[in-house]
Formats: C-alpha cells, sequence, structure tokens
C-alpha cells in the first residue's frame, strides 16, 4: 500500500509537470517547446525534492518516537534488573545464615518458598512402638499425631516412573524423610538419615529404589540430591535456632560424585555455609569412596577442611584403613546388623568385633548398626559396644514437620 501512495504522488507530480510543459507556449509567447519542457521538468523535480523532504520528515517523527518507546523498555527493564538484583541479594545472604538477613528482608523458610525451591512438607506420619520396646521419644520436628500414611505407587513401567521424577522435581514434591538413630543401650535419639520420597499424589510416593537407576541415566540424581540437601538445610537452621543438637546424615549418590560440576557448586554452597558442619553429616557408599578418583577426593578433602564430616554406608567389608579414613574426617562407620551378626555368630579368623571396635574408637570413628528390625537381633548386638542403632526397631523413616 506505501508503494501505490507513492507511485500516486509520482503520477501526480508528472501530470503537474506535463501540464507545465503544454499550457506556457500557449499562454506565454517568449516560451518555446524546449524552454516549456525544462520549465516542466524544474517542476517535476522541485516536486519530487518536497515530496522526499515531507517523507524524511515523517520518518524522522516515527523514529524519535520508536526511540522513545526504546527508552522507556530500556527504563523499565533497568527497573526489573534492579529488583531482581535485590531480590538475588536477599536470598544470597540469606543462605550465609540463620535468622533474618536485615529489616524487611525474609528468612530461608520464607524465600525458599517463594521461589518454590523448598515446598511445604506434608501431614507427619504415626508415631510407631514395635513387639513392646521402650518408645523412642522424638523431637518436635518429627510427627507424633495420626496422620495418612503414603502408600508406595506400584505398577508403574519406567518411563511412568521419569516422568512422575521430572514432575515431581518441578513442583517441587521431593520430601524429607527422617529415621532415627539411636545411642545404645539407652535408645535416645542423636541423630537422623535424611531421606527422599517423590510424591506422585496426595497418598502415594516413589522411592528411591524405584527412581535411582533412571534418575542416575538421565542426570536428575543430582537435582534430588540438591533438593534433599536444601530440604536438610531449611531444618537445620530452625533446629540451631533452637539450640538443638540434633547430627542429620545426608546421602551424596555416586552419580553426584562423580558429577564435577555439581560438586564445585556443592561445595562452594557449603562454604558459605560453614555453620552446618556441626549438625551436617555426610553419607558415602564405601563402594563409592573405593573408586573415586584424585578430583573428587581433592574435593571431599576440601569439604572436610570446612569442618564437615562423613559417614560411610553400605559397608561389606570390614578390613579397612581406618587411620586413611580418619585422616578423612570420616567419623562413622554403618554396617548393616546382619553383616554384624553373622561375624558375631561365625567369627572369621583373625576378626574380633571387639577388637575393631577398640580400633574405632582410637581413631574417634563410631560404629552404627543399621538395619536393626527386631529385640532379638537388639539383645545379641548389646552384648558388644556398639555406639548407635538404626532401624525399623527404633522408628521406621517419618516425613518431617510441616509447620517447622
Amino acid at each position: 500500500m506505501p508503494y501505490l501512495f507513492h507511485i500516486i504522488i509520482f503520477l501526480s507530480y508528472a501530470s503537474m509537470a506535463a501540464v507545465v510543459a503544454l499550457v506556457l507556449p500557449q499562454h506565454f509567447p517568449g516560451f518555446d517547446a524546449n524552454t516549456s519542457m525544462v520549465a516542466g521538468g524544474v517542476v517535476l523535480i522541485a516536486c519530487a525534492v518536497l515530496h522526499e523532504a515531507f517523507v524524511r520528515l515523517d520518518e524522522r517523527r516515527e523514529l524519535i518516537g520508536e526511540v522513545g518507546i526504546l527508552r522507556h523498555a530500556q527504563d523499565g527493564i533497568m527497573d526489573e534488573l534492579s529488583r531482581a538484583r535485590g531480590e538475588t541479594r536477599g536470598l544470597f545472604e540469606a543462605l550465609q545464615g540463620p535468622g533474618r538477613t536485615g529489616k524487611g528482608q525474609p528468612d530461608i523458610g520464607e524465600i525458599v518458598a517463594e521461589v518454590k525451591v523448598l515446598e511445604k512438607l506434608v501431614k507427619q506420619l504415626s508415631k510407631r512402638a514395635e513387639n513392646g520396646a521402650p518408645p523412642v521419644v522424638l523431637p518436635d520436628f518429627i510427627g507424633d499425631k495420626p496422620a495418612p500414611v503414603l502408600r508406595v505407587a506400584t505398577g508403574l513401567d519406567p518411563k511412568a516412573i521419569l516422568d512422575r521424577v521430572r514432575q515431581g522435581l518441578n513442583a517441587g514434591r521431593v520430601d524429607l524423610f527422617l529415621q532415627p538413630i539411636v545411642s545404645l543401650p539407652q535408645r535416645k535419639v542423636r541423630h537422623y538419615e535424611c531421606f527422599s520420597r517423590i510424591r506422585v499424589a496426595d497418598d502415594l510416593m516413589i522411592v528411591p529404589e524405584q527412581y535411582i537407576a533412571l534418575a542416575e541415566r538421565e542426570g536428575l540424581i543430582g537435582a534430588i540430591d540438591n533438593m534433599l540437601l536444601f530440604r536438610c538445610v531449611q531444618l537445620i537452621r530452625k533446629i540451631q535456632n533452637r539450640k538443638r543438637n540434633i547430627g542429620f546424615f545426608c546421602n551424596i549418590s555416586p552419580h553426584s560424585l562423580s558429577d564435577k560440576p555439581f560438586l564445585r557448586d556443592f561445595i562452594e554452597f557449603l562454604g558459605l555455609n560453614q555453620n552446618l558442619a556441626s549438625n551436617l553429616v555426610f553419607e558415602l557408599t564405601q563402594a563409592a569412596v573405593n573408586h573415586v578418583d584424585d578430583e573428587v577426593i581433592r574435593n571431599l578433602e576440601r569439604l572436610a577442611s570446612l569442618g564437615f564430616r562423613f559417614s560411610l554406608d553400605q559397608v561389606a567389608h570390614l578390613d579397612m584403613d581406618l587411620a586413611a579414613l580418619a585422616r578423612h574426617r570420616v567419623k562413622f562407620i554403618k554396617v548393616e546388623t546382619g553383616v554384624l551378626l553373622s561375624q558375631i555368630r561365625n567369627p572369621r579368623p583373625g576378626f574380633n568385633l571387639r577388637e575393631l571396635k577398640a580400633e574405632l574408637n582410637r581413631y574417634g570413628i563410631d560404629l552404627i548398626a543399621e538395619k536393626i528390625e527386631n529385640e532379638q537381633s537388639l539383645v545379641e548386638l548389646l552384648d558388644y559396644p556398639i555406639s548407635f542403632g538404626q532401624g525399623y526397631l527404633f522408628g521406621e523413616p517419618r516425613l518431617s514437620r510441616d509447620d517447622l
């Protein structure tokens, strides 16, 4: 349409020039045909130049208008950027220390709620006492009131499980479950192991046995570890505010250990939060530790230099270099009750559980007997100086309270 407009204007100018060239000789005898044509050409050129001037004026006005719009948009973007920087600064300061970072700044729980990194925890599970055992007294951040029990979703194929893992991560439905670790023989809660469960419905969840292998294959395990870490951090900050001396064991998967960028970011975050070290213990499997490379060892040493401690889990071989473990700040060793009872009932030559415990004590390492499911197993273990116990006898994994 703009081209048609300019063509019409040009034809109008050309018609005007033609009229001038034809009329001048008829009304002005001093103009011959050639002079009249020149005059018509001058009129055409003058009209074209004038038209060009007006077009450029219009374009200039439009350009000035567009520049004004762009400047307004730029001002809006700068305002948004300034607000984003302020919010980022507030989040960074909140992650550095517990409580409020200053007047008007939200605490860590409010910030993570805003960004949906940590969603509200669901209702707690019911308290359990098994086989007439003395009840384990649970702190107030573990639910002790009847609540709906989450059932494990069954009948899901790998694709359906993977889809639900992604949905759970996107929606923040990675819940924190806690299982007590008690002192023996007193059965007093001293620590908790942290587990992740992914909710797929209000009363359904999927457990690590279902999704760990799939999440590792798809590169999602780092996100799950990260979500679990932040939920632990949120809980630990509240515990520290209450001056509670409770330890939390948080697992680092072998996949996350081998993910160098994740591990670097992980250590950088913990370097800004060294106050967590007194309550946070990182759990590594014996198999993973036996196959780490030099860079992972250096990263773990950095964590140790920040004051964080480690627990060795899934210990199948008890002939370990305890001096090396102690140097790397391994403070706990977890051994399944079945393995310990097998050694007790059928001791192999050269192995003595009492001597092992004495050696562990010499290096400041505590032995935790895990998967204690019944009183009979506990009675056999209590004949030996084992520091801590963990298992369904003392309490199953339960959802942490949602009103922390």
